[in-house]
C-alpha cells in the first residue's frame, strides 16, 4: 500500500475515534443533565431561546423589535424542533452531533500543521474539556457558534495549504481552487455572526490575515460571501427597529465589560444593580432601543477619559481572565453543571479544574478566616 494512502488512513482513523468518543461522551451528558429540573425548564438565555424557537417552528417568523439574541441559533434549534416533533431532547442529540464535529474540526486542524498524534491530543483534550462539553449540550448558542468559527478556520488553513502547494493527505477532501474554499469560509462565518454577533472580530481578523498574507482579491472574497449571509437578517433588523444591530443591548454589555468602574465581567445579576443599570436611559427620557445603545457607549467613554489608568488596569485584568483555567461566570456556572454529571461532564474534569477547585476552595477558607478576625 502506498505510503500516502497509509497516512490518509490514519488521519481518518485519528478523526473518527475523536468523534466517536465525542459523541458519546455528549450524548450521556445530554442525558444526566436533563435529568436536572434547571435544564428541563430552561431559564434566562436559553428560555429566551427555545420561545423564540418554538415561534418559528409554529410557523410565525415576526421579528422582535429589540433582538436579545442573534437570530442564528433560535433558526437552528428552530428547525430539529420541527423535525423532532417540538422535543429539546432530540434537538439538544443534534447538537451533540455538532459538537462532536466540533472535535474532530479541532483534531484537523491540528493535523493539518502537526500530524495525526497532535490531532489526537487536541482532539482529546477539547472531547474532555468539561466546560466544552456542557455548552454543546445546552439549550444555548455557543455550541454552535464554536462549530461554525472552528470549520472557518479550518477551511482558512485549508486554503492557505492550496496555494502553498499539494494538500497534506487529509485534506484531499477539499480539493478545489483556493478562492472556492475562502468562500466557504466566508459562508460559515456569515453563519457565526447571525448566531453571535461578536464573531464579526473574528471575520475581521480573518479578512485582514487575507489582507496582508494573500491578496485583496482573497480578503474581497471572504468579506463579500460574509455579507450575503447576514445580508437578509440585516435587512428585516432594519426594517423593524431601524437599526443595523442583529443583538440588542449591545451598548449595555459594551458598558458592562468596558467600564472602568466595573470588573469587566458579567457580574450584574437580575436584582436591585441590574434595574437601576437598564433603567438608566429610561430615567433620561431615552426609549428608542438604538438611542439607549448610543447612552452607554458614551457613558463608557466618558468614564475611560476619567479614568484611563483603572480602563488599563481593567484590560490587564481581562487579559488574565482571557488565559487563566477557570472559566468566566455568566447566567450559569459552568462548573455547577460540572458537579451534577455522574459521568458525561463530571469524570472528565481535568486535572487543571480539579486544582482550581482546590485553589477556590483555599481561598474561601482564608476569607473566612479574614471575616472571624475581623
Amino acid at each position: 500500500m502506498a505510503p500516502m494512502a497509509v497516512r490518509e488512513r490514519g488521519a481518518t482513523a485519528v478523526c473518527a475515534s475523536v468523534f466517536l468518543v465525542a459523541l458519546a461522551i455528549r450524548l450521556i451528558a445530554a442525558r444526566e443533565l436533563w435529568q436536572l429540573p434547571l435544564v428541563r425548564t430552561p431559564k434566562l438565555d436559553s428560555a429566551e431561546y427555545l420561545s423564540w424557537a418554538r415561534r418559528l417552528a409554529a410557523g410565525d417568523f415576526s421579528w422582535p423589535v429589540v433582538s436579545q439574541h442573534g437570530p442564528g441559533y433560535p433558526l437552528f434549534l428552530a428547525a430539529w424542533l420541527a423535525i423532532g416533533s417540538g422535543s429539546p431532547p432530540f434537538a439538544i442529540a443534534v447538537q451533540a452531533v455538532v459538537g462532536a464535529l466540533t472535535a474532530t474540526l479541532v483534531a484537523a486542524i491540528a493535523r493539518d500543521s502537526f500530524g495525526d498524534g497532535a490531532a489526537l491530543a487536541a482532539g482529546l483534550v477539547y472531547v474532555l474539556y468539561a466546560p466544552a462539553i456542557y455548552v454543546d449540550v445546552a439549550l444555548l448558542s455557543e455550541g454552535l457558534l464554536l462549530f461554525l468559527l472552528t470549520l472557518a478556520l479550518l477551511l482558512l488553513g485549508r486554503a492557505e495549504n492550496l496555494w502553498r502547494g499539494p494538500f497534506r493527505p487529509v485534506s484531499a477532501a477539499l480539493k478545489g481552487p483556493p478562492h472556492f474554499v475562502i468562500a466557504s469560509a466566508g459562508v460559515a462565518l456569515g453563519c457565526a455572526i447571525l448566531v453571535r454577533p461578536t464573531a464579526v472580530v473574528v471575520a475581521s481578523a480573518c479578512a485582514m490575515w487575507l489582507l496582508v498574507q494573500r491578496s485583496r482579491n482573497a480578503a474581497a472574497i471572504l468579506v463579500v460571501t460574509c455579507a450575503v449571509v447576514i445580508a437578509p437578517a440585516v435587512a428585516k433588523n432594519w426594517s423593524v427597529s431601524r437599526t443595523l444591530s442583529l443583538q440588542g443591548y449591545g451598548g449595555l454589555n459594551v458598558y458592562i465589560g468596558n467600564s472602568p468602574q466595573q470588573s469587566g465581567r458579567p457580574t450584574f445579576r437580575l436584582g436591585g444593580a441590574w434595574d437601576a443599570l437598564n433603567a438608566e436611559p429610561s430615567r433620561a427620557g431615552i426609549t428608542d432601543p438604538a438611542a439607549q445603545d448610543r447612552y452607554y457607549l458614551r457613558k463608557t467613554l466618558s468614564e475611560i477619559r476619567r479614568q484611563p489608568i483603572a480602563y488599563l488596569r481593567l484590560l490587564a485584568a481581562k487579559l488574565v481572565w482571557l488565559v487563566q483555567a477557570e472559566e468566566i461566570r455568566d447566567s450559569h456556572s459552568f462548573y455547577f453543571f460540572a458537579d451534577r454529571g455522574r459521568s458525561g461532564l463530571d469524570r472528565n474534569r481535568s486535572a487543571e479544574s480539579l486544582a482550581l477547585q482546590r485553589r477556590r476552595h483555599r481561598h474561601r477558607s482564608a476569607s473566612l478566616s479574614g471575616e472571624r478576625i475581623v
